[in-house]
C-alpha cells in the first residue's frame, strides 16, 4: 500500500557510480536518452511524492499496453546548472530540504511550458502573488525525471517531462493533448484524508473520502511553511488560495474547501485544494 503523505515530495546526495560490468566483464551500455511520446509503467514507489527519486532506471513499455506514465517531452539541461544537477542525477536519491531550492527554481521551470501546453484546458485563475498558475484536478500529475548516474557518466544530460497517474491505475491516455475544460470522471482524484495525511486514491475506492479539484501551482517566490507566515504558504494562505480558485473553477461547489498542504518538500511544486466527499456521492466534474 502507498505510504499516505501530507501531499508532495522530493529527492538529493552525491555518489558517482560507475556502469555495472556484464557477464563478459565489459561495462554495460546505459540506457539511451528517452523520447518524447515513451510510455512507463512505474511503481508504486517511483509514482508517490513521499518516496519518488530523481532518476529512474525503468524502460518504456509499449503504448498500447497498460501504462501509468507518458513523457510529453525530453528538455536540455538549463545553461549553467550542470554542476548541481549533476549532484542530483548521481544520487539518484530523494531531495532534501537543502536541493528543494534547486529542484523547484531549475528542474521544475524547464518542463513547465509543455506542462502548460497539456493542461491549458484546465487553466484556471489565479493571484499570482500566491500562485504561478492552478488548473482543474486529475489523476495526473506532472513527475521530472533526471538521467541515472550511468547515463549521466556517458554524456547524457537531459530532463525528462512525464505525466503520470497518482492513483497507480492505467492512464486512459496513450497521447497527451487533452480537453480538461471539463473533467471526465475517469480522470477524476479523489483521496483518503486521515490523520497520517492524505492518500491519492481512485474516486470508487471505498476508503476515498474527499475529492480534489483544483492543483496550485506554487511561484517559487513564496516557500511552503508549516505556520503561517507573510511570505510563505501557511495553512492560513493556502486555504485561502484554495477557496478563491476552487470558486473560480467550480462556482457551484459549497462547502468548505480544505488545503492539502506538503508535510516534506515537494518534487512537483504543487499542492492541492479538496472538499470532503461521501463514498458514492456524485463527483465534481
Amino acid at each position: 500500500m502507498r505510504a499516505a503523505r501530507l501531499l508532495l515530495t522530493v529527492p538529493l546526495l552525491v555518489t558517482v557510480v560507475a556502469c555495472s560490468p556484464d557477464a563478459d566483464g565489459e561495462s554495460a551500455k546505459p540506457a539511451a536518452a528517452p523520447q518524447a511520446g515513451s510510455c512507463w509503467e512505474l511503481t508504486g514507489q517511483q509514482l508517490d511524492p513521499g518516496s519518488a527519486v530523481t532518476a529512474t532506471e525503468q524502460e518504456p513499455t509499449d503504448c498500447a499496453a497498460s501504462h501509468n506514465a507518458i513523457t510529453v517531452d525530453v528538455v536540455d539541461l538549463p545553461l549553467g546548472q550542470e554542476t548541481a544537477l549533476g549532484e542530483l542525477a548521481q544520487a539518484g536519491e530523494r531531495l532534501d530540504a537543502a536541493d528543494d531550492e534547486t529542484w523547484e527554481t531549475v528542474v521544475l521551470p524547464g518542463c513547465a511550458p509543455i506542462y502548460g501546453q497539456a493542461f491549458a484546458s484546465a487553466a484556471v485563475d489565479v493571484n499570482d502573488k500566491w500562485a504561478q498558475a492552478a488548473y482543474r484536478a486529475t489523476s495526473l500529475a506532472p513527475r521530472v525525471w533526471l538521467p541515472t548516474a550511468d547515463q549521466w557518466a556517458d554524456g547524457q544530460r537531459w530532463m525528462r517531462c512525464d505525466l503520470v497517474s497518482l492513483t497507480e491505475t492505467p492512464l486512459p491516455i496513450d497521447a497527451p493533448g487533452l480537453d480538461l475544460g471539463t473533467v471526465p470522471e475517469e480522470l477524476a482524484l479523489c483521496l483518503k484524508v486521515d490523520s497520517a495525511g492524505t492518500t491519492p486514491l481512485a474516486c470508487d475506492d471505498p476508503q476515498a473520502n474527499a475529492q480534489t479539484l483544483v492543483t496550485v501551482v506554487r511561484n517559487g517566490k513564496t516557500p511552503m511553511d508549516s505556520a503561517p507566515a507573510e511570505d510563505g504558504y501557511g495553512a492560513d494562505v493556502a486555504q485561502m488560495v484554495c477557496q478563491d480558485v476552487v470558486t473560480a473553477a467550480y462556482p457551484t461547489v459549497t462547502g468548505e474547501v480544505k488545503a492539502a498542504i506538503p508535510g516534506v518538500h515537494g518534487i512537483t511544486g504543487t499542492f492541492d485544494c479538496y472538499i470532503d466527499r461521501a463514498a458514492g456521492a456524485p463527483l465534481v466534474t
